[in-house]
């Protein structure tokens, strides 16, 4: 979600805010006379200091969730909690073979970092990259996937691990699904329905 919030001027403001507050109350007892309290303020500059880094951190981490159940409408403006265990259909086309396959798939999500964990009977997958994004015609929101299979070495037709990518769409029941393609080389559809909220 970096890519929607821009979260690093946020926090450049923030601290600049707390820095320029923090500075005008210095000046305001330095011009009043009071001297014994300008350690004391500096003293709970700092402890404020360390207080907001602490809030954010929190907010960055897990608070984030607890505003988007609040205010539902965080996730419509700028991208909606995907966190949770999904089942996944994976419909597959390699050369003039096809198929489909049942998987599960993890989505680990917070505002600096998406991941998205496929286990698969013959194989896992790790993510690469993730890039969530609004469409900026429609605001549907899209996921950007880049992600590494690793098949099981099971049997005598052991494959070698390969790399992949998909673009999958959010539709308005909350569900996902996008075409993918891999080095494989095989291509196809991923259907990801949720199962649980973590």
């Amino acid at each position: 979600m970096i890519g929607l919030l821009p979260i690093a001027t946020v926090i450049r403001w923030i601290a600049g805010c707390y820095a320029a507050i923090v500075l005008m109350v210095a000046a305001y007892l330095q011009v009043s006379g009071h001297q014994a309290d300008i350690l004391a303020t500096l003293r709970l500059a700092f402890a404020g200091g360390a207080g907001l880094q602490i809030a954010l951190l929190a907010v960055i981490s897990i608070g984030w969730r607890v505003l988007w159940r609040w205010f539902p409408v965080l996730g419509v403006l700028f991208f909606p909690d995907l966190n949770g265990n999904w089942d996944m259909t994976i419909h597959w086309r390699r050369g003039r073979q096809a198929g489909t396959r049942a998987a599960v798939a993890i989505v680990k999500q917070n505002l600096v970092r998406m991941s998205i964990e496929v286990i698969a009977p013959d194989s896992d997958s790790q993510t690469l990259s993730v890039l969530p994004k609004l469409d900026p015609e429609s605001s549907v929101p899209l996921v950007h996937y880049i992600y590494r299979v690793t098949p099981h070495a099971i049997g005598s037709e052991r494959r070698p691990a390969y790399e992949g990518a998909a673009i999958l769409r959010v539709d308005r029941a909350g569900d996902m699904h996008g075409n993918y393609w891999t080095t494989s080389p095989t291509t196809g559809h991923f259907a990801l329905k949720r199962v649980k909220s973590q």
